[in-house]
């Protein structure tokens, strides 16, 4: 009778789902097909279950080609690398014609080898072809009996069993619509918000690709945080360095805060994105010595999020976001190696710090303690571990270039005692680089500090006697202490060097007018 096939399919699609631990992947429009698998170690187990009788060896033959061209579109969706598909027919009775050939196995080979096995399961074989089935996916197997009942209670039991499949399929789908589309990311496009608030408040109060106003505005510069003003590793994370670095940025932030705020939901967000953002600081202060800023490590550290959740949702997350992620994030990172302008420190670090900070807060209602304990401790010991190599004795403390891009920038300013305080704590830290006590140099001659100029240029000097610069402002700073010989010392020692040099013509010139008069 057909009710009994109809038993048939759903106690063993019940049993493997609920028993042997297969995950419903699909079903079909049509209720008598179902695609179940399951994955151990390496191979995929894929189950088409369904019930349908040919009479026909040919049209059979048909429907097994057809499902196995099915297997192939999925295969991207399967993660094992083999993949074991069984194509499980529940019939009434077999073919009228030869039919035994048609159940010889199908292989394909590529990225992937499938390997396709038809069963074909009647009244008659039942208990052979079902044990065959469970073997090759090493299942346990008991003997499944068609009660003897009515058939008003079998169909009681076949929809117990219908609706339980159902449930099971209903519940995972809207845990995985929950994961994605619950709630709006508000905090994301509070960040958003505040980062393009403070670029355009950069902009118009002395631009945003200015170093010296990045400095005061709270970028990462290392100098500063040395002396103390550890903020600037989070306040760096606000502020970004012109039109291309805000855009692409808010434009990362946009995409990808939205997925990660939607998945670890309100505080666990702003934990992630801070932790990663803090570690991906640090990570640049340790490493690296120029002035940074940019939320590019929090970003990064968004990315780190996803990467836990293809931990923890594997199966999930390759079917959905995987490849795309791990596509863009490769991009990024081959990218940020080969433009040495990117500050690849902050975007490992806050990548790595976003990962832990992920399995730090984990998701909603999932607790693994131990596990999350150990993410607390591991964000410790890293940012810890950088924080004291970045404080140490024995990396480079500065970058020459941005503090004489900060000097000029003073002097532009006409903020002399500021500049020659930049410049003696620069001396301080890097006293063999001449062109600090050069600008030194320059500074103190505009606070009147004529003597401690004349010593700044002097040292310039005696280390390269070439540099005809140094000659011309020390014979002008010996000309205003009223030392003529001094200064005509200077010209004659320039002249070696360049004898037509325009502004020490001119000062030779001054000089020769000054002994006419006297």
């Amino acid at each position: 009778m057909y009710i009994k096939e109809h038993y048939l399919f759903w106690k063993i699609t019940y049993d493997l789902v609920v028993n042997q631990g297969f995950e419903i992947l699909k079903l079909e429009q049509n209720p008598g097909v179902l695609w179940l698998e399951k994955e151990e170690k390496k191979t995929t187990y894929l189950i088409r279950a369904t019930q349908q009788t040919f009479d026909w060896s040919n049209q059979w033959k048909q429907d097994i080609e057809r499902s196995f061209r099915q297997t192939q579109q999925l295969e991207n969706l399967l993660l094992g690398k083999n993949i074991r598909f069984l194509n499980v027919y529940i019939s009434e009775f077999p073919p009228v014609d030869q039919w035994e050939d048609i159940q010889i196995p199908l292989e394909k080979k590529g990225k992937k080898t499938i390997v396709g096995t038809t069963y074909l399961i009647t009244d008659e074989n039942r208990e052979e072809e079902i044990s065959k089935l469970y073997q090759v996916f090493n299942g346990s197997y008991n003997k499944l009996d068609i009660p003897v009942s009515s058939e008003e209670v079998l169909i009681e039991q076949i929809q117990y069993m219908q609706q339980t499949l159902f449930d099971i399929k209903k519940q995972k789908d809207k845990e995985v619509k929950d994961l994605f589309q619950t709630g709006r990311p508000l905090i994301t496009y509070a960040l958003i918000t505040l980062n393009v608030i403070l670029f355009f408040l950069l902009e118009f109060t002395g631009g945003s690709t200015n170093t010296l106003q990045l400095v005061q505005f709270g970028a990462k510069y290392n100098p500063a945080i040395l002396e103390g003003e550890w903020w600037r590793i989070i306040s760096s994370m606000f502020l970004h360095i012109g039109w291309i670095h805000i855009a692409m940025n808010m434009l990362a932030l946009y995409y990808l805060g939205m997925i990660v705020e939607r998945m670890y939901k309100g505080i666990r967000f702003i934990i992630i994105y801070f932790l990663a953002g803090i570690v991906g600081g640090i990570a640049s202060f340790s490493l690296t010595v120029h002035v940074a800023a940019g939320a590019s490590g929090a970003i990064f550290g968004l990315f780190g999020a996803l990467l836990f959740f293809g931990v923890v949702h594997r199966k999930l997350f390759f079917r959905t976001m995987g490849r795309n992620v791990l596509f863009i994030l490769v991009i990024n990172l081959l990218l940020g190696f080969s433009v040495p302008q990117i500050d690849m420190s902050a975007h490992i670090g806050g990548l790595v710090g976003g990962f832990l900070a992920a399995q730090l807060v984990h998701f909603p209602k999932m607790k693994h303690v131990w596990y999350q304990t150990l993410a607390g401790i591991a964000l410790v010991l890293i940012a810890g571990g950088l924080s004291i190599y970045g404080f140490s004795d024995s990396r480079e403390q500065l970058d020459i270039r941005t503090e004489l891009d900060l000097t000029q920038n003073l002097i532009q300013q006409e903020r002399f005692e500021k500049a020659e305080s930049l410049l003696t704590r620069d001396i301080a830290w890097s006293p063999d680089t001449l062109e600090f006590y050069f600008f030194r140099g320059y500074v103190r001659a505009q606070l009147d500090e004529i003597d401690l100029a004349i010593e700044d240029y002097e040292k310039v000097i005696k280390e390269d006697n070439q540099d005809i610069a140094s000659y011309y402002y020390l014979s002008l700073l010996y000309i205003e202490k009223g030392d003529q010989s001094e200064a005509q010392e200077m010209v004659n020692r320039a002249k070696e060097i360049d004898p037509n040099h325009p502004d020490i013509q001119k000062v030779e010139q001054y000089l020769n007018r000054v002994d006419e008069l006297n």
